[in-house]
């Protein structure tokens, strides 16, 4: 073992530490543990089992208060692959463990050597790649920089697992975990913790198989998560995959010099293994600036026709989750194999825009062009969804295989407006071009909107095709459209019969409606049969028309008060016969009574006029007036219209001059 404790340690200008064996046995751990930093520049530590050698690697543990590898320093542990006088070895290689309170920072390269920490298990050998493991307060690694956990022989690569308690950033560098063409095992996973992960100018964290095996699983468990732009033609990218995305080659002295080449080289004829599952946990998502787009992708690569494995699955979970500006979260095959399956479980989810070449935003899982395969299904569960701008959520098969299903569960509101989409078609998709048509389920608890040529469609087969149309369900409070706006839902093709059906359960569909083909207002059209279900009420029954014969209102007499032009009249006040909220406020006294109007119960037609029957009004008694005053038995003074029999007083007021009036 090699052990080093120290205040600060620097190793620079070529320099190595080094333990390794070519004999039979365990090689020695490296371990440096310094008070303050550890620096590595233009130099290496590395654990090796050489040529010949039957035994395990050692270790490589660093614990200091900072952590830095520049031009081109690394940490290395390797099985050797066979030379010209010794066999290949057998054996495991050993980890690479990094303790660092504060930050960890891996960048640069130099004279064709990058920076970085590696696991290699070479080609011929037989044994397990060594695992990375990280734990700093933050992380930094950028600048072509890497972190890669690889074999090329028979074994499974290692795992890689970074975990800062702040920022974890990649900018212009990569993590890998990769069953080498050639290589026979599984991909290691690679799991990431942080506060925050950016992945920046063409950074990607991916597994892949090239050789015969499954790639491995990625986990991503941060509070913010941010995919943006692309350099060099090289796209921000997480990705599980089974093609080429890294390319090994070793310069004069034996080290590894990693370049990125995705999508260009053939994919190895023997290749056979599934891509891993992409599981992320965060509290916002977003993936901007798509021009070429971002991609989180399992399977998207040029891959050999003989190639054969199933695309992986991706699992999110989040509070925000945006796209926006061509960005991309897919899931497909291009060889032989099924698609991956996208679960999206959110708070809120926007998808928006294109890219400048046009290319629609959105999750899709996709059989591509030549490819045999199923696509997988798009889930999402969210409280509100909304798709803008050409964005899409699409569930196709471009080769021989059916489309997936794509199903969104939202506890608000599903807005589809595509309005600004430059040309792309905004909304859901599930097609296919010779297999079934995807189905489409939506269960929007209050409102489905489509907005602008909004577009929900499940269709299949093209001309002289065989294919099976899709079917759509909708389940929703109101769905919502402008009839002049041509927003359709559709679920047709050139599908075998009986066609695709169509049910819609709502209280209210507005703006929309089914029709036997499509037209340029907002329709609803299958091959098959459209049902809408909505409550069985009549809008206008149980209705009665007010009364248009005035009532009659009389006042049988008033006084006049005296002058010229003093009129008596006649005003109801109040706000009428109920409070004005019935919860929490009383009848107030001043407040005018009104009784209720009683329906005919023989009225069966509800726009036949109301008239009421007329209410006939006694004519008052006439108001005599009073000419004199007397006292009764009580003592109490009485107003008399006749002169009484006892001695009269005489009346102190003078009499007022009153009249009848009648108003109406």
């Amino acid at each position: 073992n090699i052990t080093i404790d120290s205040g600060s340690f620097s190793l620079h200008d070529g320099a190595f530490l080094t333990a390794l064996t070519d004999g039979q046995g365990k090689a020695g751990n490296v371990t440096v543990r310094a008070k303050n930093a550890v620096e590595l520049r233009e130099a290496a530590i590395f654990n090796t089992v050489e040529s010949g050698g039957m035994g395990k690697g050692g270790n490589i543990d660093i614990n200091a208060a900072t952590l830095s590898l520049t031009d081109g320093a690394q940490l290395q542990t390797l099985i050797r692959r066979a030379s010209a006088t010794q066999p290949a070895e057998q054996g495991d290689a050993g980890n690479v463990n990094v303790n660092v309170t504060g930050k960890v920072d891996i960048a640069g390269e130099k004279k064709g050597i990058v920076s970085g920490i590696f696991s290699t298990v070479e080609t011929g050998t037989v044994g397990n790649g060594g695992n990375i493991t990280i734990d700093s307060g933050s992380f930094s690694l950028h600048d072509g920089a890497f972190l890669t956990a690889l074999t090329s022989g028979q074994g499974k690569a290692g795992d890689v697992t970074v975990r800062a308690k702040n920022a974890v950033e990649l900018r212009e560098a990569a993590i890998f975990s990769t069953v080498e063409s050639g290589g026979v095992g599984k991909g290691g996973n690679i799991d990431i913790n942080a506060g925050t992960l950016s992945l920046i100018d063409g950074a990607q964290v991916a597994t892949s198989a090239l050789g015969v095996g499954d790639a491995g699983t990625i986990v991503l468990d941060a509070d913010v998560i941010a995919l943006d732009s692309f350099k060099s033609g090289v796209f921000s990218t997480l990705g599980s995959t089974t093609a080429p995305i890294i390319k090994v080659n070793k310069n004069d002295f034996g080290f590894p010099t990693v370049t990125i080449e995705p999508r260009k080289q053939p994919m190895n004829p023997n290749a056979q293994g599934n891509s891993g599952n992409i599981n992320i946990t965060f509290g916002s998502f977003s993936i901007i600036n798509g021009a070429p787009p971002v991609t989180i992708e399992p399977r998207k690569q040029t891959i050999n026709p003989n190639a054969q494995g199933n695309s992986g699955n991706t699992n999110i979970t989040s509070g925000l989750f945006s796209i926006t500006n061509g960005a991309r979260l897919s899931a497909s095959t291009f060889g032989r194999g099924n698609a991956g399956s996208i679960n999206i479980n959110t708070q809120n989810a926007v998808f928006s825009g294109t890219n400048i070449n046009g290319l629609s935003s959105g999750v899709f899982s996709a059989v591509e062009k030549e490819a045999v395969g199923n696509a997988g299904t798009i889930k999402i569960t969210t409280n509100e969804l909304t798709l803008k701008g050409g964005a899409q959520l699409v569930a196709s098969s471009f080769g021989e295989g059916n489309a997936g299903t794509v199903t969104i569960e939202a506890t608000d509101k599903f807005l589809v407006n595509g309005a600004n989409s430059n040309g792309s078609p905004t909304g859901v998709f599930a097609e296919s071009r010779t297999g079934r048509g995807g189905d489409i389920v939506l269960k929007i608890k209050n409102l489905l909107m489509l907005r602008h040529q909004g577009l929900i469609s499940a269709t299949s087969g093209v001309a002289g095709s065989n294919g099976v149309d899709g079917n759509i369900n909708i389940g929703t409070k109101f769905l919502v459209a402008v009839p002049s706006e041509n927003s359709d839902i559709i679920a047709t093709g050139f599908g075998r019969s009986p066609g695709s059906n169509i049910q819609v359960n709502a209280q209210g569909i507005f703006g929309t409606q089914f029709r036997q083909q499509l037209s340029p207002e907002s329709d609803i059209v299958a091959t098959g049969q459209v049902t809408l279900n909505t409550p069985d009420v009549e809008p206008k029954s149980g209705l009665v028309n007010l009364p248009t014969v005035p009532i009659d209102t009389e006042v049988a007499q008033t006084c006049q008060a005296g002058g010229t032009f003093a009129k008596s009249s006649f005003t109801i006040t109040g706000r009428g016969g109920l409070p004005p909220n019935p919860t929490t406020d009383i009848l107030t006294p001043d407040l005018v009574h009104v009784d209720l109007v009683s329906l005919n119960p023989n009225s069966d037609n509800p726009d036949r006029s109301f008239v009421p029957s007329k209410t006939t009004t006694p004519a008052p008694e006439p108001i005599i007036e009073a000419t004199g005053l007397a006292l009764n038995q009580k003592g109490e003074v009485v107003l008399t219209a006749n002169h009484p029999t006892t001695t009269p007083h005489s009346p102190w007021l003078k009499p007022a001059s009153c009249k009848a009036i009648r108003n109406s």
